[in-house]
C-alpha cells in the first residue's frame, strides 16, 4: 500500500505534522468503518465530525505550503512562540467535536497573516 504522507524531504515540522495529524484522521476512519454495525451506528457523528476535520486540515496544510513555496513564510518563524501557541490553537480547534467552517475560516487566516509576519511581529500576542 502507498504512504498517504508524501515524503518529508524539503518539508518543514508543520508540514510534517499537518500531514502526520492527516494520516492520522484516514486511519482513524477506516477504523471505525471496520467496527461492527452497532459501533459504527454509535460513531457515525463522530465520523462525520473527522471528516470535516480532515477536510480542514488538507485546506490548512495546503495553503500553509503554498505561503512556504512563495517565500511568504521565514524558515525560523515555526520556531517562534507565536506560531506554536496559533498551531495549538488551531489543532484545538479541529479536535473540537463540532468544528464549523466560518471559524476555521478566520482562524485560519489569522494564522497565516500571523505567518507572513506583514501586520504583526511574532513577537505580537494579538493573533494569539
Amino acid at each position: 500500500m502507498s504512504e498517504i504522507v508524501p515524503k518529508n524531504e524539503g518539508k518543514d515540522q508543520t508540514s510534517i505534522l499537518l500531514h502526520k495529524i492527516e494520516k492520522g484522521f484516514v486511519e482513524g476512519l477506516f477504523g471505525l468503518a471496520s467496527s461492527d454495525r452497532k459501533d459504527l451506528i454509535l460513531s457515525l457523528g463522530y465520523i462525520f465530525q473527522r471528516t470535516r476535520s480532515s477536510t480542514f486540515l488538507k485546506a490548512l496544510l495546503q495553503e500553509w505550503e503554498r505561503y512556504k513555496d512563495k517565500g511568504r513564510i521565514k524558515e525560523d518563524y515555526i520556531s517562534s512562540e507565536q506560531h506554536q501557541q496559533c498551531l495549538q490553537e488551531m489543532l484545538d480547534f479541529l479536535d473540537r467535536d463540532s468544528p464549523d467552517e466560518l471559524r476555521f475560516t478566520f482562524l485560519k487566516r489569522i494564522f497565516l497573516t500571523a505567518a507572513t509576519e506583514k501586520i504583526s511581529t511574532r513577537d505580537s500576542f494579538l493573533p494569539q
